[in-house]
């Protein structure tokens, strides 16, 4: 009988966090006062922030994406025509620590890869991508930009680099492109989601979960529901492609003209900005403790059709006016990881053999990493070290590593059963000594 495995990556239990991970706090960019405002993750009602970035001297206007640096400890926003750079735990009229502002960009998102040490913007009306050095400062130009006819970019609105799967993600007017990460010049996507069955109908915001491996899009839509097309957050299979249905949709009367959002794996929730006073009815919505304020509502991660938020963030106490986009530092492991193919199927006594990838988020060494089946089953297990460019071994068997600072490291691994076993899930784990 052959073994089907079904092969799951779980984030490592490394158990050193990253400083900006360790605080627990919800960030939204506030454009009506210019201000990044900071709350505790589980903030709902009308409470205040916890701390407010604000002033002349913060260089903030109209702040729309932002970013937490969780490795080198920085904020990172983007202004109507700059992105500004401050520490983390900036509050009050702070200025930056560094004042990016590209010639020529009409900036519509950034993403910051502390990975690869880059800093990615996305520029709505060239339409573009450019990538410059995390660091970049004043008018500096960029290391590459993806621009062309052949690239599928349109109206760019938000981008992601997935650093495990070594990929970029654009989010356009009605479709996400997923290009090789260090894609430059007129290339064409890897693929392209779009179409009917999509349902994507001006997407805002998009979010990559590696840890269920899902692509996680706020979809405004018609915002104030004056055709059938409500506000959604569409979940896709993380590789969808074409016109591929998403695997789930949830709705909300309060979730109008989404922008903003982040998945919380840790704690399983996700949030989103709402920036509309409105709430939009469907057919079979429940009847809610209605916010007609601009707001962030909090839903179970894996929610789905028209229900209730779990808890909501609004009140004139939160200072929100037309908030933007948020960020989520919650605790969390310091390792990310990746496993391909997803799943294999082999006979007994023969090796199903795969690829992992583990990522080092922390700031310091992380020691002694290997990797094991997070289940009992009747099989022998054993992985090596390899070098991502060739696939080649390195090292040796089942021996664990070390892991530079925000640095990755790939294995290959190998299951042989040694009796039956019906198709099976194996969840892994990753995890190092310190």
């Amino acid at each position: 009988m052959a073994l089907v495995l079904g092969l799951a990556a779980l984030l490592g239990t490394a158990s050193r966090l990253p400083a900006a991970w360790a605080q627990d706090e919800l960030f939204v960019t506030n454009c009506g006062t210019n201000s990044v405002l900071v709350f505790t993750r589980t903030a709902s009602g009308n409470t205040a922030p916890l701390r407010t970035l604000q002033g002349a001297a913060t260089g903030l206007s109209c702040p729309h994406g932002l970013a937490v640096d969780q490795v080198n400890n920085e904020l990172l926003v983007e202004n109507a025509n700059s992105i500004t750079v401050y520490p983390r735990t900036a509050s009050g009229n702070t200025a930056p620590l560094r004042t990016l502002v590209p010639t020529g960009l009409n900036i519509g998102n950034l993403f910051v890869d502390p990975v690869n040490n880059e800093l990615v913007v996305t520029d709505f009306v060239g339409p573009s991508v450019a990538v410059f050095t995390r660091t970049a400062s004043g008018n500096t130009a960029p290391l590459r930009t993806l621009q062309g006819a052949a690239t599928g970019l349109g109206s760019p609105q938000a981008v992601v680099v997935d650093p495990v799967n070594n990929e970029l993600l654009v989010v356009n007017t009605n479709s996400i492109t997923v290009y090789p990460r260090t894609a430059s010049g007129n290339t064409a996507p890897l693929r392209t989601l779009q179409g009917a069955a999509t349902g994507l109908n001006s997407p805002s915001a998009l979010f990559v979960d590696l840890v269920n491996n899902e692509l996680v899009v706020s979809n405004s839509a018609n915002p104030l529901g004056l055709s059938p097309v409500r506000s959604s957050i569409r979940v896709y299979a993380r590789t969808a492609d074409g016109n591929t249905a998403p695997l789930r949709v949830l709705r909300s009367p309060e979730l109008v003209g989404p922008l903003g959002l982040a998945v919380d794996t840790v704690d399983n929730e996700l949030l989103v900005v709402k920036n509309l006073h409105a709430t939009v009815f469907g057919p079979s919505s429940p009847s809610c403790s209605i916010s007609i304020d601009a707001a962030v509502l909090v839903f179970p991660r894996v929610a789905s059709g028209d229900i209730c938020p779990l808890r909501t963030l609004e009140g004139n106490a939160t200072g929100l006016t037309n908030p933007q986009f948020l960020a989520v530092s919650s605790p969390a492991t310091s390792l990310a990881a990746a496993v391909l193919p997803a799943s294999r199927s082999v006979q007994v006594g023969t090796p199903a053999t795969a690829f992992a990838t583990v990522i080092n988020l922390d700031t310091g060494l992380a020691t002694g990493c290997s990797l094991a089946p997070a289940m009992s089953l009747p099989a022998t297990f054993s992985y090596q070290t390899t070098d991502p460019t060739t696939n080649a071994l390195t090292g040796s068997p089942n021996t664990p590593v070390d892991i530079a600072p925000s640095a990755a490291q790939s294995f290959v691994f190998a299951l042989t059963p040694t009796s039956p076993i019906a198709p099976t899930d194996v969840p892994l784990s990753f995890a190092c000594t310190n």
